[in-house]
């Protein structure tokens, strides 16, 4: 061997020589082969969110996890498992209020080393409101004897309820798209026929449908004042006047049914004697009076059944005095549409309605109120326009006492009126009032009160709802004057005796009251059923009321709910009386009171 091979051998023995030393080659004293991988079970690094979406849009939940090896996924809704839900993604395509509101989603992540379930998101599906495609109509016209049919058709998230209503009151069983009238008959002329339509975003009521009994073929015509005893349909084609002073009225219907007065815009007038009578209904039914200029100071319905009194303009035949629409004993009457400068009241009234008027005294003379309900039940004055015509001043009464007076009455309803200009009180009851509601009025320039009662005030199961009262001395004043009334007080001696004086079982609730016309110190609204008891000037002088004892009281479980009573003034006054009476339902608006025990809690009033 050369020299270089030589070389080259020994280099290659030294290397395998180094080798073996250091136990390389086949042998067992080897490098160990490298551990598995550990496999990593799965962890959820973005869970599945809550979802907000409308009803009928699509709604997506997704996640987000890591983990070795392969993940798998299975979504779940309210613990069960959806079927072919296996994506990082859940899309639904169009959501239901009725079946998917408060459904929960959650999703399972699943891998060989082990799985993970996510917190359980909740869908919140917003409803659709209600829309109507199309109204009732205004007016729609009839023939006495025959019906009427009425439909709606509406829109929104299911379920959809309805309720028909006559004259604001829901009518039993009425409660599908379409609605017919019973057999319609004068005293229905200027019926009003509406519907609400609700789910779960609210309520819509539609415009009113006006019923307008039509004239039969063959008229009447009336020239001159006449008494009518014969049912027809009756016209006038002129103005009339009284000119005897001895008749009772220009026009006399009585003792008949079955009549139908239209004016044509024409004027009744009677100015023979203070308080002569234009029009006198007495002992009679389904008889409508409409579209009449009636001129007198007085007008009376007496023993009347199914009476429309509509669209009618009533002035006194003296401008300096009111003239009064006087109604004594009525069952279904309907007051409504009318223009009157005086005062409308009824006594021993029930199913009345007076409503849409617009009332209006003289400045001239005192009138106990714009509208005055006594000895009634089931009654409802709704949506009329009132203006006592106060002139603002204390130092002399005139005009309207009150808005509203309501002695006695049972189940009445009074919504959505505007009154204004009157120098006590909007709303007033005397006597014993019971499952009233009193809602949505708007009071503006009542200089004592918005809402009171006290000559022998008793109040239990009725609700003051969403009433607005502004630029007055109190948003409610409630206390009892005089004692317990005997049995047969009343003028027909029907009335039984007063045993209790209840303030029970009474809501208020989303009233507001503000711009007081009394200064700070004076309370936003006063309470006290405190009484002087065996002090004879406690009871009236007129009534021969008897001295009640303490327990004759029952002052219980009236709740105070989101009323707001302003803070230009203190808070309400409640005497020591009413301890027990008041129950906090909280979110009341007051100024904050230093009392001890104090029945409500006062939340601040708004920051301007």
């Amino acid at each position: 061997m050369n020299r270089p091979d030589f070389a080259r051998w020994l280099r290659a023995s030294a290397v395998l020589l180094l080798v073996t030393a250091c136990g390389g080659g086949g042998g067992g004293g080897g490098t160990p082969a490298p551990s598995p991988v550990q496999a990593t079970a799965p962890s959820i690094t973005a869970a599945p969110a809550a979802l907000t979406v409308d009803d009928g849009a699509a709604a997506s939940f997704s996640v987000t996890a890591q983990g070795s090896g392969t993940l798998s996924y299975q979504w779940s809704r309210n613990g069960a498992l959806i079927a072919g839900a296996t994506s990082t993604t859940l899309t639904l395509a169009a959501v239901q209020f009725t079946t998917d509101q408060g459904a929960q989603f959650s999703v399972t992540i699943t891998n060989a080393a082990g799985s993970v379930t996510s917190a359980a998101a909740t869908l919140t599906v917003k409803p659709l409101p209600v829309t109507l495609d199309a109204d009732l109509p205004d007016v729609v016209q009839a023939e006495a004897g025959t019906s009427r049919s009425f439909s709606i058709a509406a829109r929104g998230s299911q379920p959809l309820t309805l309720q028909w209503l006559r004259d604001g009151v829901p009518i039993a069983g009425a409660t599908s798209t379409s609605y017919t009238t019973p057999k319609l008959q004068l005293g229905d002329d200027g019926t009003r026929i509406s519907v609400q339509v609700g789910n779960a975003a609210g309520a819509v009521l539609s415009q009113a449908s006006r019923i307008g009994i039509a004239a039969g073929k063959t008229t009447v015509i009336v020239t001159s004042c006449r008494e009518i005893t014969q049912p027809g349909h009756y016209v006038l084609d002129r103005d009339i006047a009284a000119s005897n002073a001895n008749s009772p009225a220009c026009i006399d219907i009585h003792d008949t049914s079955d009549v139908l007065l239209d004016c044509a815009d024409h004027e009744i007038a009677n100015a023979t004697r203070d308080y002569a009578h234009a029009v006198h209904v007495t002992h009679s039914e389904r008889v409508s009076l409409r579209r009449c200029r009636v001129r007198a100071d007085w007008n009376e319905l007496r023993d009347v059944r199914d009476v429309s009194i509509i669209d009618n303009v009533i002035k006194p035949a003296v401008p300096s005095k009111p003239s009064i629409f006087n109604v004594e004993t009525a069952e279904r009457l309907r007051f409504a549409g009318n223009q009157l400068t005086g005062s409308y009241q009824h006594v021993y009234a029930s199913d009345s309605t007076i409503s849409h008027n617009r009332v209006k005294t003289v400045p001239t003379e005192i009138v106990a109120a714009l509208l005055t309900l006594n000895l009634g039940s089931n009654n409802r004055v709704t949506d009329n326009q009132l203006d006592g015509n106060w002139d603002s001043s204390v130092s002399g009464w005139n005009g309207a006492d009150d808005g509203i007076i309501m002695a006695d009455e049972s189940s009445v309803l009074v919504r959505n009126n505007q009154i204004v200009g009157v120098w006590d009180c909007g709303i007033e009851w005397m006597g014993d009032l019971n499952n009233a509601t009193v809602q949505g009025n708007q009071i503006s320039r009542a200089a004592y009160c918005g809402i009171g009662g006290w000559y022998f005030s008793s109040l239990h199961d009725t609700k003051f709802l969403d009433n607005r009262v502004e630029r007055s001395g109190q948003l409610f004043s409630l206390f009892r004057a005089y004692c317990l009334r005997p049995a047969g007080w009343d003028p027909r001696k029907l009335m039984p005796a007063d045993t209790v004086i209840r303030l029970e079982n009474n809501r208020f609730e989303n009233n507001r009251f503000s711009q007081p016309l009394s200064g700070p110190e004076s309370p936003a609204s006063y309470f006290n059923f405190a009484f002087a008891f065996g002090v004879k000037e406690a009871c009236s002088q007129g009534y021969k009321d008897q001295m009640p004892q303490p327990s004759d009281f029952r002052l219980k479980n009236n709740v105070f709910k989101d009323n707001d009573f302003g803070g230009a003034q203190r808070q309400p006054y409640f005497d020591g009386s009413m301890q027990g009476a008041i129950v906090d339902g909280g979110g009341n608006i007051c100024k904050a009171s230093t009392e001890t025990a104090y029945p409500l809690k006062c939340n601040p009033p708004p920051k301007p």
